[in-house]
C-alpha cells in the first residue's frame, strides 16, 4: 500500500484484471452459446429474446459489488435504488464461480428479490434459505465433501493431519466444519495454516507451519484462485513431500504444473462414471497428461450452461392467469362494457397514432411531419409530394404551356410581318403587340408553378401571374376603349376628339398595370409567399407547396384582375354593334366571356382540390383563359391574313349615311 492510499484523501483506482485465463473465457463462451440456443428454440420463451451483460469481477469483492450495482441500475456509473435500464427487463443473475463473491452478489440481489444461480459456489452457508431465499446452485454444497474427507481419512487410518485454508470467512467456516467431522471420526488436526497474499508476516508463519509439521496428509480448503498462490509458495520455498487432499473441485489447476500435485487427491462432483484407468501406488498425476486434466475441467463450464438453461425454463414455466393476453405494440387497451377493468380488448391504433410498447392505455399521436407505419408501432416520415416535371401530369402541363407559347409567338410573328395590312392597322398595333407578348409570358409563367417549390419561385410565381394577366386584360380593355372613342369622336360637337390617338390606351394600360404592381408590393412588404408543408390535407403525404403568406392580399390581387375582366366584358359588349368590318369588339366580348367562365369555375374547383392538384388546377385555369384570349381575338385575324389576303375591305368599310 503506497503513501497516497494511506492518507485516505484520494479515490482509489478500480482494481484491474490481469492475466486473462482461457479457462474462464470458456465459461463466457458457454453462457453466450446457451443464450443463443434458447433464443433460437421456439419451444422455450416464444416471442421473447434473452439478452445478457457479462462482467468480470477479477476475484475482487469490491468489484463484484460495483458490477452488481451497474447491472441493477443499468448504467456503468451506478446509482443505488434507481433503475435506468432501457435495454430490456432484468430477469436474473448467473454467478459467481467463487463462494466469497457469490456472498457479495447475493447480499444485494436478495434485497431486490432477483433470482441468482451460482455454478461454482459450494459454501454450505449459502444453503440458508432465510438469508439467501433467491439463491440457487447447479453444484452440490461443500458440506458433503467434509463427510467424504473424514471417511477417506478413517479408511486409510490417517489420524494426524494438517489443514491449509485461505483467509476469507467462507473457508474459515469450512475449516471448522472439517475439524468437526475429523474429530467425530476419531482423527486429530495438528495445525491450521491460514494463507494470505497481503500480509507477508502471516505468509511466513504459514510456510514455517508447513516445514515443521509432522503430518504427512494436508487438507486444503481454498478457492482455485487462492490455491494457485498457495501451491506456488510451497513449491518455491520447500520441497513438497506431503499428500494433499483438496476439499473442493479445482477447475483451473491445469494452469499449474502437474509436478506440484504429486500424491494429491481431489474431491470431484460427477453425476456419471469416472473414465480414468486403474492406477498403481507408483502412478503420479503427471502420467495422465495435461490434456486429460483440462478436459475434466469442462464440468464447471457445463454447470454454467445448465444454469442458463435452468433460468430460461424457470421463466418459461411462470404461470399466467389473466383475462386477456398482452396487447402488443401497435394496439391499445379498450374497456369492454359490463366487464371488470382486468378484461379489455386490444384495439389497433388509428391512422397517425402509435403504441411503441405493449399494454398501452392510450395511443401516441405522431408529429405533424410523421405518420404511423403499417403495424402502428412506429412513426415514420411522411412522403414529400409536389407537382414535378417527372410525373405525367406535370410533364403534360409543361408541354402544353410550351406549345401554347410557341403558338402565340407564331401569331405575333404573323402580326408583325403583316403590320402594314389594313386589318392590323385598324386595331391598334401597339396594343396587339402588348397583348400577344403578355399572352406568351402568361403561358410561360405557369412553368414557375411546376417543380419543387423554393423561396424564389414561391415569391414570384403568383406576382408574375398577376402582373402579366393584368397587363393582358388592360390591353384588351384599351383596344375596346380605343374603338369606342374613335366612333363616338366623329359625332359633331363631341368632346372625345381630344382623346383620339395612341396616348389614351398607353396611359390606360400603364395605370391599370401599375395598380396591380402596387398591390403586389404591399403583399411583399406585409407577408410574402414562402415554401411550406401541408401536413393535414392528405394523411400519409406531406405536400410541399407555396404558402401565399397573406390570403387577403392574394384574393385582392385576383379580385383586381376579375374587376378589369368584368369592365372589359361590359365595354366590349357595348361596342359590339359598331359598323366596322374590322371591329373586334364582338371577338373581345366572346373572349372575355370565356375568360370569366374559366375563372368562375376555377374558384370552387381550386377550393375542393388538395395537395399538388390545387397547383394543377391553377395552371390549367391560366392556360385555358390565356388560350381563350388568343383564340377568340387573334385566330380570326390570322384567318383573314393567311387565307383571304385579297379581300376587298374598302367598300365594306364605308359607313351608312342614313
Amino acid at each position: 500500500m503506497d503513501e497516497k492510499e494511506i492518507q485516505f484523501n484520494h479515490k482509489p483506482s478500480p482494481r484491474k484484471c490481469n492475466y486473462p485465463s482461457l479457462i474462464y473465457y470458456q465459461h463466457y463462451l458457454a453462457a453466450i452459446f446457451a443464450i443463443e440456443e434458447i433464443n433460437q428454440n421456439a419451444n422455450i420463451l416464444p416471442n421473447l429474446t434473452l439478452g445478457y451483460r457479462i462482467y468480470d469481477a477479477c476475484t475482487s469483492e469490491s468489484r463484484a459489488a460495483a458490477n452488481t450495482l451497474s447491472i441493477l441500475t443499468g448504467r456503468t456509473a451506478s446509482v443505488p435504488n434507481y433503475s435506468c435500464n432501457d435495454k430490456g427487463t432484468l430477469a436474473a443473475f448467473v454467478g459467481h464461480l467463487l463462494s466469497t463473491l457469490t456472498h457479495v452478489v447475493s447480499d444485494m440481489t436478495t434485497i431486490y428479490k432477483f433470482p441468482q444461480i451460482s455454478y461454482g459456489a459450494q459454501d454450505p452457508a449459502l444453503d440458508d434459505r432465510q438469508q439467501y431465499p433467491t439463491l440457487y446452485r447447479t453444484i452440490i454444497s461443500e458440506k458433503y465433501h467434509f463427510v467424504t474427507i473424514s471417511q477417506i481419512l478413517k479408511l486409510f487410518g490417517w489420524t494426524w493431519v494438517g489443514i491449509i485454508c485461505s483467509d476469507d470467512e467462507s473457508h474459515q467456516s469450512a475449516v471448522n466444519k472439517i475439524k468437526f467431522e475429523i474429530t467425530k471420526s476419531g482423527g486429530c488436526v495438528e495445525f491450521v495454516a491460514v494463507y494470505t497474499t497481503e500480509n507477508v508476516w502471516i505468509k511466513t508463519k504459514f510456510l514455517e507451519k508447513i516445514k515443521s509439521s509432522s503430518a504427512n496428509v494436508i487438507i486444503v480448503s481454498s478457492d482455485s484462485h487462492m490455491l494457485l498462490h498457495i501451491l506456488l509458495s510451497i513449491h518455491t520455498d520447500i520441497e513438497l513431500k506431503k499428500f494433499l487432499i483438496f476439499s473442493s473441485s479445482l477447475e483451473n489447476m491445469s494452469n499449474f504444473g502437474d509436478s506440484s500435485l504429486n500424491g494429491s487427491l481431489i474431491i470431484s462432483d460427477n453425476s456419471s462414471g469416472i473414465y480414468i484407468p486403474a492406477c498403481t501406488m507408483n502412478d503420479t498425476l503427471g502420467m495422465t497428461g495435461t490434456s486429460y486434466f483440462a478436459i475434466t475441467n469442462f464440468y464447471i463450464t457445463y454447470n454454467l450452461y445448465i444454469a442458463v438453461y435452468g433460468l430460461a425454463h424457470s421463466l418459461h414455466e411462470i404461470p399466467q392467469s389473466v383475462c386477456i393476453g398482452i396487447c402488443q405494440a401497435g394496439y391499445r387497451k379498450a374497456e369492454k362494457k359490463g366487464l371488470p377493468a382486468c378484461c379489455y380488448e386490444c384495439v389497433q391504433c388509428s391512422d397517425g397514432e402509435i403504441a411503441n410498447v405493449s399494454d398501452m392505455e392510450n395511443c401516441i399521436k405522431c408529429p405533424e411531419d410523421e405518420w404511423s407505419n403499417e403495424n402502428r408501432n412506429k412513426c415514420i416520415k411522411k412522403t414529400i409530394d409536389f407537382l414535378s416535371y417527372a410525373e405525367p401530369l406535370g410533364l403534360s402541363l409543361a408541354i402544353l404551356a410550351i406549345l401554347l407559347s410557341i403558338t402565340a409567338s407564331l401569331v405575333l410573328g404573323i402580326v408583325i410581318k403583316n403590320r402594314h395590312s389594313q386589318i392590323v392597322k385598324a386595331n391598334n398595333q401597339e396594343l396587339s403587340y402588348s397583348l400577344l407578348l403578355t399572352l406568351i409570358l402568361s403561358f410561360l409563367c405557369t412553368l414557375l408553378f411546376l417543380g419543387k417549390p423554393m423561396k424564389v419561385t414561391c415569391m414570384f410565381r403568383q406576382v408574375t401571374f398577376a402582373v402579366i394577366f393584368t397587363t393582358s386584360i388592360s390591353s384588351v380593355l384599351g383596344k375596346t376603349v380605343t374603338v369606342l372613342i374613335a366612333f363616338h369622336a366623329i359625332t359633331p360637337g363631341s368632346m372625345l376628339k381630344i382623346w383620339v390617338g395612341k396616348r389614351v390606351p398607353r396611359c390606360l394600360v400603364l395605370l391599370l398595370s401599375l395598380g396591380e404592381v402596387i398591390i403586389c408590393i404591399m403583399w411583399f412588404l406585409h407577408c410574402p409567399p414562402f415554401p411550406d408543408y401541408d401536413t393535414r390535407s392528405q394523411p400519409s403525404v406531406m405536400t410541399l407547396q407555396c404558402n401565399e403568406g397573406s390570403a387577403v392580399a392574394f384574393y385582392i390581387a385576383v379580385g383586381y384582375i376579375g374587376m378589369l375582366a368584368s369592365v372589359s366584358f361590359i365595354t366590349a359588349y357595348l361596342a359590339r354593334g359598331l359598323p366596322d368590318i374590322f371591329n373586334e369588339a364582338s371577338h373581345i366580348t366572346f373572349s372575355m366571356l370565356v375568360f370569366c367562365c374559366v375563372w368562375i369555375a376555377f374558384i370552387p374547383t381550386y377550393l375542393s382540390s388538395k395537395g399538388k392538384y390545387m397547383v394543377a388546377v391553377e395552371i390549367f385555369a391560366i392556360l385555358s383563359s390565356s388560350s381563350g384570349l388568343l383564340g377568340c381575338i387573334f385566330i380570326p385575324k390570322c384567318y383573314i391574313i393567311l387565307l383571304k389576303p385579297k379581300k376587298r375591305v374598302k367598300e365594306k368599310a364605308t359607313s351608312k349615311k342614313k
